[in-house]
C-alpha cells in the first residue's frame, strides 16, 4: 500500500476515507470533493476484490480513470460494447457490494465568487468547527476548501467514540500544501471530542490506491450529475441510474450535496450566528 499507518490500532478502531474531487480545474462550472469511508477491515476486502476485478477484465490499476472509464476514452476507448458494460457494472457492484459509505460536497463557482472577498475567506479557513475568533487566512481563491472542510466533517460526524478517522485525498499535486494546512488547522480548532476523532491526512496517488479509484468514479458521477443541473439548479432531481446505483449506501440524503448561492448564504449565516452566541463580535 501506498499510504501507511500509524500506530494507533491498540487504542481506537479505526475508519478511513477515501475522497477525490472533480471540477477543480481552471473554467469549471461545478467543483466536487467524495469519496466513502469504511472500517479498515472493510477496506482490505475490497480492495482484494477490486484487485480481482481489474485482473479479470485485463485492466491495469494505474489505468484505471473515472473520467477514461464513463467516457470510454483513454485505455478503454477500443472495447467492444459488451465487454466495456460488463465491466462498468461490475465496477459498480463491486464498490456496492462493500459496506463503504458515501459522502460527497460540491459548490457553484460563479455563486462562491458572487461572495465579497471577507466572505469568501470566511467560507473557506477552518470556520466549521466554530472555535477561532479571527477571520485572518482563507482561501478565497480555492472555492473547493468549502465542500472539503464539509466531507471531512460529516465522516467525523459518523465516527464513534474512541474511534479515529484517517483520511486519504486524491487531491492534484498542486493543492496538497493548501488542504494538508487546511486538515491540520481543521483539526486544531475543533472541540476536543472530535480533534479525538481525526487522524492524519495523507496523499497517495491513485494510481496505486484501488480505494481512491473508488472515489473518483463516485466524485466523476456526482460532478457530471450537477454540471448537468448547473444552470436550473434542480439539485432535488433523482440523480442517474450509475449514481443513485451508488448512493443507496449512504447514511442520509444529506450527504449528498450540492452549495448554491442560497445555501451558501445559509451557510454563512449558521456560523456567523455561532460565532455571535460564542461572544466573536467579528462574525461576517
Amino acid at each position: 500500500m501506498a499510504h501507511p499507518h500509524d500506530g494507533h490500532r491498540k487504542i481506537f478502531a479505526m475508519i478511513e476515507a477515501y475522497l477525490d474531487e472533480s471540477g477543480i480545474h481552471d473554467g469549471a462550472s461545478v467543483c466536487v470533493i467524495a469519496g466513502y469511508f469504511a472500517t479498515a477491515r472493510e477496506w482490505r476486502k475490497f480492495e482484494a476484490d477490486w484487485q480481482k476485478l481489474l485482473h479479470n477484465h485485463l485492466v491495469p490499476l494505474q489505468k484505471f480513470h473515472a473520467k477514461d472509464l464513463f467516457k470510454k476514452t483513454g485505455f478503454f476507448h477500443k472495447w467492444s460494447d459488451g465487454s466495456y458494460h460488463a465491466f462498468v457494472n461490475g465496477v459498480l457492484d463491486t464498490i456496492l457490494s462493500h459496506k463503504a459509505y458515501p459522502v460527497s460536497s460540491g459548490i457553484i463557482i460563479e455563486d462562491f465568487e458572487s461572495f465579497s472577498l471577507d466572505e469568501k475567506k470566511f467560507m473557506t479557513v477552518a470556520t466549521l468547527f466554530h472555535r477561532t475568533a479571527k477571520l485572518e487566512g482563507g482561501c478565497p481563491t480555492k472555492p473547493y476548501f468549502v465542500p472539503f472542510q464539509l466531507c471531512v466533517r460529516t465522516i467525523a460526524a459518523y465516527t464513534p467514540r474512541r474511534w479515529r478517522a484517517h483520511f486519504y485525498f486524491g487531491l492534484d499535486r498542486n493543492f496538497y500544501s493548501y488542504a494538508n494546512a487546511l486538515f491540520r488547522d481543521m483539526k486544531m480548532k475543533a472541540p476536543i471530542s472530535w480533534r479525538e476523532k481525526l487522524g492524519d491526512p495523507a496523499f497517495p496517488l491513485a494510481a496505486e490506491t484501488p480505494e481512491l479509484q473508488a472515489a473518483d468514479v463516485l466524485a466523476y458521477l456526482t460532478y457530471t450529475h450537477m454540471k448537468k443541473h448547473f444552470h436550473s439548479r434542480t439539485w432535488t432531481v433523482q440523480p442517474e441510474s450509475r449514481l443513485a446505483y451508488l448512493l443507496q449506501r449512504a447514511k442520509s440524503r444529506g450527504d449528498f450535496r450540492c452549495f448554491d448561492k442560497a445555501a451558501l448564504h445559509s451557510m454563512l449565516k449558521e456560523l456567523g450566528d455561532t460565532r455571535k452566541r460564542l461572544g466573536f463580535e467579528n462574525a461576517i
